[in-house]
C-alpha cells in the first residue's frame, strides 16, 4: 500500500460546523495580518523606554496598543492560517 492510497483511506471529512467555524475566524485573522504589515516595523525603531514607566500619556499608550497588536497579538495569524490549511489539505470536503 502506498502513501497515497493511506492517506485516502484514513482522511477525515469536514463537518459543516468546522466549515462555519473556518469561515468565521478567516476574517479577524485576514485583518491580523493586514495589521501586521501596515504596522509591522521593528519594535527596535521605537524609544520602549518611556513605555516603560508608568504614567502613560494619550500618545504613549497609543504607541503601546500599537505596538502590542502589530507585533504580539497580530503575529499569531500567519501561523494559525498554515495550521488551517495544513489541516484541510488532508480534509475531504463533506456534502
Amino acid at each position: 500500500m502506498n502513501n497515497s492510497s493511506i492517506l485516502a483511506t484514513t482522511a477525515k471529512t469536514i463537518s459543516a460546523e468546522e466549515s462555519r467555524l473556518f469561515n468565521f475566524i478567516r476574517f479577524p485573522l485576514a485583518v491580523l495580518v493586514v495589521v501586521l504589515h501596515y504596522f509591522g516595523v521593528a519594535a527596535e525603531d521605537y524609544d520602549l523606554t518611556a513605555l516603560q514607566t508608568p504614567p502613560l500619556d494619550a500618545a504613549e499608550f497609543c504607541l503601546w496598543v500599537r505596538i502590542f497588536f502589530s507585533h504580539v497579538v497580530a503575529r499569531v495569524a500567519v501561523p494559525c492560517f498554515f495550521v488551517i490549511s495544513g489541516y484541510l489539505y488532508f480534509v475531504k470536503q463533506g456534502g
